[in-house]
């Protein structure tokens, strides 16, 4: 028996047309001559072909058959045609589509590109673009020639290996005191086909195995960097205002708006039915920046003139007199109503000379430590295990500034929360407990730091810890006060160390912190 090894043999390719089905002698196009795969025209070779002869146009066959390789796709909000071609690396833009785009730049380039019949479709330049094909992604595109193809755009692989965010949270089902829907003004009902079962993350296999796992949404979600204000650099401008007042915003994360793509994302299940937030809900990683962000683009002014310090929700606006006072909170109000702000008035409070604010107390120059929260510390327990001695700490930390030497008060504590360290909570710990208590049922009082007033240092440094203590000269009494404690536990490392070694140290943190 003889077997066909044809399909062993190496294929032969028409030296005359450069069809792979038969060979040069038996071409039908023998009479034409020679084909050009320049421009595809015979009666001459592409080593012959005149390169200031215009180029073809490159045609496409749409052959109707499903599912359909063309389709819309949105670049920077223009719906344009497109064909998503799965054998192209990169994604190509007619001229004419680019024309449309105001305010993108190209980019020129010196690059070289061949399609199909190795037609050639040199790039104008790059750019980079919002395409939204199921999903919106910023991709880097290549504007060609008009006559380079019919489609206005070639979605190629870089934008068709781009993975969706999804979710799937295993079927867990959190249920919750649910609020009537009129009462939730910032939701929308979702219809139930728009929301599958279960739903993955679509990803290329060169990502690393951890974003393989199906996580939930804040683990996929792009974290934004926006940072919030810090409490100490708040306090610091308060310094030299007399007059305040402080504004609660309402439901403070549902005065932005959820990008139209990203909705679906925040789809939860009633008994009354299926809805999804308009607004950012609370929970989201990026809520407080995004929600920071807003607040502070719509007071930026008055946030520049030292009027107003916004701290996510809490807004607190400084002046140095009632009248002064009065100006500013109708600026503020005026601004508010012409973004939209919701204002909890039951929590909000004007032209005060005491005020709370942040979980301090702050009146004439002086900062204490608000009742509400000394008092959680003082009917604290006494700690059985590491979580409670971590929220102790926590509890303490805030005020930490408040307390002389608390890291080396603090230390049998926190010397707790070692690893391998068995739990003991013994007398030692006991004392440093109730310590840290009554200091602070003291009710401390720390002075407002002002950069014009006399100031002195005062350091030390031990085998147990180093501190500093801030103090100004108050023009009122003419006697010193204290600003801020600064104090930090030593290592065991450190501990090792020379008095001179430990006041350099000493030295170096508080230059940190001060």
């Amino acid at each position: 028996m003889k077997y066909n090894n044809f399909e062993s043999r190496k294929i032969k390719f028409c030296f005359n047309c450069g069809d792979p089905n038969h060979i040069s002698r038996f071409c039908v196009h023998k009479d034409k001559g020679f084909k050009c795969f320049e421009c595809g025209a015979f009666g001459h070779k592409a080593s012959e072909y005149d390169k200031t002869k215009s180029k073809p146009e490159v045609t496409t066959l749409d052959v109707k058959f499903k599912p359909r390789l063309d389709n819309k796709v949105t670049i920077e909000d223009i719906s344009v045609n497109s064909l998503i071609d799965t054998g192209s690396q990169a994604t190509l833009l007619r001229k004419s589509v680019f024309d449309k785009l105001h305010m993108c730049k190209l980019y020129p380039l010196n690059l070289s590109s061949s399609g199909f019949g190795k037609c050639k479709a040199n790039p104008l330049g790059n750019l980079r673009v919002t395409l939204k094909l199921m999903i919106s992604s910023v991709m880097q595109i290549y504007v060609v020639k008009n006559n380079v193809m019919s489609y206005d755009v070639i979605v190629g692989m870089n934008v068709l290996m781009q993975g969706e965010t999804v979710i799937n949270e295993n079927g867990i089902v959190i249920k919750e005191k649910f609020q009537s829907i009129e009462e939730v003004d910032s939701l929308s009902v979702l219809p139930i086909d728009e929301t599958p079962n279960e739903v993955e993350l679509n990803i290329g296999t060169d990502v690393p195995n951890i974003f393989k796992d199906k996580v939930k949404l804040n683990k996929v979600i792009v974290k934004d960097r926006f940072p919030l204000p810090l409490i100490e650099d708040i306090l610091d401008r308060l310094q030299g205002s007399r007059v305040f007042s402080t504004i609660d915003l309402k439901n403070a994360f549902f005065h932005v708006d959820i990008n139209k793509g990203s909705r679906k994302y925040t789809s939860f299940v009633t008994h009354e039915g299926q809805y999804q937030f308009l607004k950012v809900p609370f929970g989201l990683c990026n809520s407080p920046a995004v929600f920071q962000r807003h607040i502070n683009t719509i007071f930026r002014p008055l946030i520049n003139d030292g009027i107003v310090l916004p701290y996510l929700d809490d807004i607190i606006i400084l002046s140095s007199s009632f009248e002064e006072g009065i100006e500013r909170l109708e600026s503020v109000l005026s601004i508010a109503s012409e973004y939209g702000l919701e204002i909890n008035f039951n929590k909000s409070h004007f032209l005060k000379k005491r005020i709370e604010f942040l979980g301090h107390v702050i009146e004439d120059g002086k900062i204490i430590p608000s009742t509400l929260k000394t008092k959680a510390v003082l009917n604290f327990p006494e700690p059985a295990n590491l979580k409670q001695i971590h929220s102790f700490l926590g509890l303490t930390g805030y005020f930490r500034k408040f307390i002389p030497k608390y890291s080396t008060i603090a230390r049998p504590l926190s010397d707790l929360l070692k690893k391998d360290r068995k739990f003991k909570f013994g007398e030692e710990e006991r004392i440093s407990f109730n310590q840290l208590k009554l200091m602070l049922a003291e009710k401390p009082v720390l002075r407002i730091y002002n950069p014009n007033y006399e100031t002195e240092l005062h350091t030390d440094a031990s085998l147990e810890g180093y501190g500093a203590i801030l103090m100004q000269r108050s023009p009122d009494d003419k006697n010193f006060h204290p600003t801020y404690y600064m104090s930090k536990k030593t290592t065991d490392t450190e501990k090792k160390y020379s008095s001179y070694e430990l006041e350099a140290l000493n030295n170096r943190h508080r230059e940190e912190i001060f």
